[in-house]
């Protein structure tokens, strides 16, 4: 029977009021301690089902083990502490089963990855050793029956697994290298400039046709109108350039020939009253978001197979596109409360509009947000200061995709080295662009923090550029090569490719991706 704590455990949100309880129970010697709670399957007890599964199951020494429909977490939390070297991985359609799982890992001190949402669409791409399932009979029989074809599907052949697949989509291989988990080959994706596509038109690139299409780049994305929302009004333009008010107050020279960052003249927000009087008035409603053109890019990416995701600017990034960087850095010495709020902000707003987002029709693959917080030698402040100011802002973005299963990508410009253990622990899955002028160094970071952090990019654009095309093949060979052992790795140059970069050399920088990525 079901217990009317156990009513619609199979739902995202379940509609049980909360009345957490807790538990002990002995499983294969194993003293465990869990909370549990109404809405989740096994409320308050152990159920007899998952005891016995518990207690049967067969478990590799080591590999990857799936423990799907995981509740508030038994199966995989007895395999862990039965098979410390597997990695396991607990998902859930629930979000109180989430965050459940979470705690009780917590509790019995092991580690795994907790999966909240559609576990097809988050765990797409990746095989495991080993899948566990007290499936959910009261969801209906074609809903365990799918559950069991994708359980199959999933499941890696005996021997070594290599991932290696002639129909992996875009996706699925995305999905892979975010995952640690290696699939045919390493993903690509990159961001020429608009001089060097202009470029690339005139050296062979078909007209019509982006570097995205001819070359297969493999991502794809939307987001929301999270500005200021203040009038935009061009003040001057030339042949050469255009000076203008953007939608976040900023006075702002755009060069029309050429790629460069704009000249930031003046700001609208100056103060701490500019900031608050103007944040009032500031609402996050459907009309930021464009509908019609988001859920048609989204059904473009999935016809092709893209991995889609989320995208926002965020943090120091985004602040100091509103109130300029000189006074942010200040602000961040003298006025932190200041600083800190505007950071909280954006990830509030992020987390409104996606939810909007996610509840209006947007399947997301994951979040890719962007926050320069480097320059040439180091940071552009302290890892204290990010800590204290920024982490805490981060942290809720990467919680809330986390509660969905998602993956979430940080770029973030110029060496920002001393900041990735705490990108880590605020939840960041993958970092890129991984600026090697800055002094971002591919190979020492993947060796370092590569059990904990995909890296994506790391591809110097001045060997791209060298007369010389054995100095390209050479850091695409060292770095490719090493970086995409194990997963947990993305093609993507240290950057953006310049217009110093040919079309034909570039087509070569490709043909070495593929050939050194293959797994």
């Amino acid at each position: 029977m079901t217990d009317a704590g156990d009513s619609h455990y199979f739902a995202r949100r379940p509609s049980a009021r909360s009345r957490p309880r807790e538990i002990e129970a002995e499983v294969r010697g194993q003293h465990l301690s869990f909370v549990t709670d109404r809405g989740v399957f096994s409320y308050g007890r152990v159920d007899p089902g998952s005891r016995l599964l518990a207690e049967q199951m067969k478990l590799p020494d080591e590999g990857e083990l799936l423990d799907w429909g995981c509740a508030w977490g038994l199966l995989g939390i007895v395999a862990k502490r039965l098979r410390p070297e597997l990695r396991v991985t607990m998902a859930d359609i629930n979000e109180r089963a989430c965050d459940l799982a979470r705690e009780n890992l917590r509790r019995n001190q092991v580690e795994a990855e907790v999966v909240c949402g559609d576990a097809e669409a988050a765990l797409a791409g990746r095989s495991f050793d080993a899948i566990v399932c007290n499936p959910p009979i009261s969801a209906g029989r074609q809903v365990v029956l799918a559950m069991m074809d994708h359980a199959a599907a999933s499941t890696a052949p005996p021997g070594p697994s290599t991932g290696r697949s002639s129909t992996v989509t875009s996706r699925e291989r995305v999905l892979a290298a975010l995952h640690h988990r290696e699939a045919d080959r390493v993903p690509i994706s990159d961001s020429p400039w608009a001089t060097t596509i202009r470029r690339w038109h005139e050296e062979g690139l078909p007209p019509g046709m982006s570097p995205h299409q001819y070359f297969g780049f493999e991502f794809a994305g939307v987001g929301a109108d999270l500005t200021l929302r203040m009038e935009r009004e061009v003040v001057e333009e030339t042949d050469e350039y255009v000076i203008a008010w953007d939608a976040n107050g900023a006075l702002r020279k755009n060069f029309k020939h050429s790629t460069s960052t704009p000249e930031c003249i003046d700001f609208k927000i100056k103060t701490p009253a500019d900031w608050y009087a103007w944040k009032q008035e500031m609402e996050v409603g459907r009309e930021r978001i464009n509908w019609e053109a988001g859920l048609t890019a989204q059904r473009h990416a999935r016809e092709q197979g893209l991995w889609f995701s989320y995208n926002a600017a965020t943090g120091y990034d985004k602040t100091q596109g509103v109130v300029g960087s000189e006074r942010l850095l200040i602000a961040m010495a003298t006025e932190p409360e200041w600083a800190a709020d505007m950071y909280m902000t954006w990830s509030e707003m992020i987390v409104q509009s996606a939810q909007m987002m996610i509840d209006g029709g947007f399947e997301f693959d994951g979040a890719f947000f962007y926050d320069d917080m480097g320059y040439r030698n180091g940071p552009l402040f302290s890892p204290q200061m990010y800590r204290e100011l920024c982490k805490p802002a981060h942290t809720v973005i990467c919680e809330f995709f986390h509660r969905y299963g998602l993956k979430v990508i940080l770029h973030s410009c110029g060496n920002v080295t001393a900041l990735v253990p705490d990108l880590i622990e605020a939840g960041f899955d993958c970092l890129q662009p991984l600026e090697v002028k800055a002094g971002m160094d591919l190979l020492g970071l993947k060796e370092r923090f590569g059990q904990r952090l995909a890296f994506m990019g790391g591809i110097d654009v001045r060997a791209m550029a060298h007369p010389d095309p054995r100095v390209i093949e050479e850091e695409v060979r060292t770095k490719v090569g090493i970086a995409k052992q194990g997963g947990g790795y993305i093609y993507h140059s240290d950057h953006s490719v310049p217009d110093n970069v040919s079309f034909e050399r570039y087509k070569y920088v490709m043909e070495l991706v593929r050939k050194y990525g293959q797994y």
